[in-house]
């Protein structure tokens, strides 16, 4: 197994990484050759962080701490053309990002290039380009919020949704069609009491284990006292 195999490799669009709203602006309202050349006069002047950058800047930090196999890669992926993507390229050594793949689509979806570099996750400010990521088996996310003031501290905090995320919708679509009863019987993991044999009773997976295994392994990297050959699926179901 190389040592890039162990990395968790994320996949974030330029415009979620970036706040590129005042350019798009220009795109919608003048078209495309006003805003190609409206990036390429601005290339040297760095755009504003955007929704997914905190988050960014702080997985490429737990470099730092890490020693390989362990690692995290972001991996840029843009609409635009290669022309218009040097004010991102640019602005990118500006924060002194560390990242060093990308692919400018000139205009085209980039969901089809997530699996091609190796990607675990998709985010992006685009509903339409997670939405395709998805239909193609691609793990993705919209990032609906807006940008904040960057946070001092350095934790990072994963919530992931137990029902058609960590596992199948199977007891969500049986108590949407029979009730609560009926889904309580289906999956009787989440009762309130629980029965020992019904511990280990397997659950279908949405999130592939490669995925989840890679964000584990980062985790217990810095919980020095649990042996790396624990289980790495203590996640919290919401």
């Amino acid at each position: 197994m190389t040592a890039a195999s162990e990395k968790l490799v994320i996949a974030i669009s330029s415009r979620a990484l970036f706040n590129l709203d005042a350019e798009h602006l220009v795109y919608e309202q003048a078209g495309l050759e006003a805003y190609s050349a409206y990036q390429i006069e601005h290339e040297d002047v760095p755009l504003e962080p955007g929704q997914a950058f905190a988050l960014a800047k702080k997985l490429l930090a737990l470099n730092t701490a890490l020693t390989e196999p362990l690692g995290v890669e972001v991996v840029l992926l843009s609409r635009n053309s290669a022309d218009t993507g040097l004010r991102i390229f640019n602005s990118i050594e500006h924060y002194g990002l560390p990242i060093t793949r990308a692919a400018f689509c000139g205009g085209e979806s980039p969901w089809r290039y997530i699996q091609a570099f190796g990607c675990h996750l998709f985010l992006s400010s685009e509903a339409d380009d997670v939405r395709m990521a998805l239909e193609n088996n691609v793990a993705a996310a919209t990032l609906v919020s807006k940008p904040v003031c960057e946070s001092t501290s350095g934790t990072i905090r994963f919530a992931f949704d137990g029902d058609a995320v960590l596992f199948s919708d199977e007891a969500e679509r049986v108590y949407k069609s029979e009730g609560l009863a009926a889904a309580a019987e289906f999956a009787p993991i989440t009762a309130p009491s629980i029965e020992p044999e019904l511990i280990s009773m397997p659950v279908i997976g949405v999130v592939p284990s490669s995925r989840l295994s890679r964000l584990s392994k980062l985790v217990l990297s810095f919980v020095p006292h649990v042996s790396s050959d624990a289980p790495t699926s203590g996640f919290t179901r919401l």
